[in-house]
């Protein structure tokens, strides 16, 4: 796993930019400029550029409602590892990296060692990936369910 980055000092203008573009990040620089109140677009476009190159701004990515494509169950799993299997062991990379239904994965403090976000299209496919694939790796020994049975809209960061 990268070690964390270091955090960095922001002035107003770079907080105010990555708040808009975590809520859109489709805006225009001329529509980033009229929001902002900034009146040269070289002054957004060097500070995107820098943000970019400094590692802040990872990517633009859109946000797709995966209902639509039929995966309806969405699901966070919790991974267990017995005590001298701590390290992802290549079956479960492997499986991790080949099963693309595991949409995000984060190694975590408390219950359990790595939590899944899951999203398929049935129960009987959420228990094949989970019996199927995931008990079946090297060093787990827990694994444990919970289904989302709905959203909360996340108020915006600005």
């Amino acid at each position: 796993m990268a070690p964390a980055p270091q955090a960095r000092k922001f002035d107003e203008l770079d907080r105010k930019l990555l708040a808009l573009l975590a809520r859109n990040a489709r805006l225009t620089q001329g529509e980033i400029q009229r929001e902002l109140g900034v009146t040269t677009s070289r002054t957004i476009r060097s500070r995107l550029r820098r943000l970019e190159a400094d590692g802040v701004i990872l990517g633009y990515a859109a946000r797709i409602d995966e209902r639509v494509l039929g995966k309806r169950v969405v699901a966070f799993v919790s991974v267990g590892f017995r005590p001298l299997h701590r390290d992802a062991t290549a079956s479960l990379q492997r499986a991790l990296r080949d099963t693309p239904e595991i949409r995000e994965s984060y190694v975590i403090a408390g219950s359990g060692d790595l939590l899944l976000k899951v999203s398929t299209d049935s129960v009987d496919s959420l228990y094949r990936i989970v019996l199927g694939r995931l008990a079946s790796c090297e060093g787990v020994n827990s694994l444990r369910s919970t289904l989302v049975v709905g959203e909360v809209a996340v108020p915006d960061s600005a």
